[in-house]
């Protein structure tokens, strides 16, 4: 193997999709932060994986109102600390989201399903990004 990536993974920690994609990643060898407000405590699910609870980056994520507006510096800060040399969001929103606008990169986004084709455009969220656009070939932030 080629030398071990420091990798940032931002998405929903409850979800065993980024969970799993993250420990076989860390099995691989790799260096594997992951960073969400969101957890499942299951004993062991994050062996191996450093974590980053949002709500412990910025306390004031725990406010509602106020989260839209600290969680983009909040990512910043985590990413600062991590200096990954790669950051992948799981999930177009609003992780994706976040992470482009936070301006994280290299950046790739691991839209699903429902994610990028229904969400992308129903979601609150749309209006404040204003220009998801799905191609046959990518998704542009």
């Amino acid at each position: 193997m080629a030398d071990p990536l420091r990798i940032l993974g931002i998405g929903d920690a409850k979800s065993r999709h980024f969970v799993r994609w993250a420990q076989r990643l860390a099995e691989k060898g790799h260096e594997v932060h992951i960073v969400s407000g969101r957890y499942n405590p299951r004993p062991g699910e994050h062996d191996g994986l450093v974590v980053h609870q949002l709500q412990e980056v910025d306390p004031l994520l725990r406010v509602p109102f106020v989260r839209r507006y600290r969680m983009i510096p909040a990512l910043q800060k985590v990413a600062r600390e991590v200096k990954p040399d790669v950051v992948h969001s799981h999930y177009l929103l609003p992780y994706g989201n976040w992470t482009a606008r936070a301006g994280l990169g290299p950046l790739v986004v691991s839209p699903w399903g429902k994610d990028a084709i229904v969400d992308a455009w129903s979601s609150p969220e749309a209006e404040d990004r204003k220009s998801t656009r799905l191609n046959s070939s990518h998704i542009t932030i």
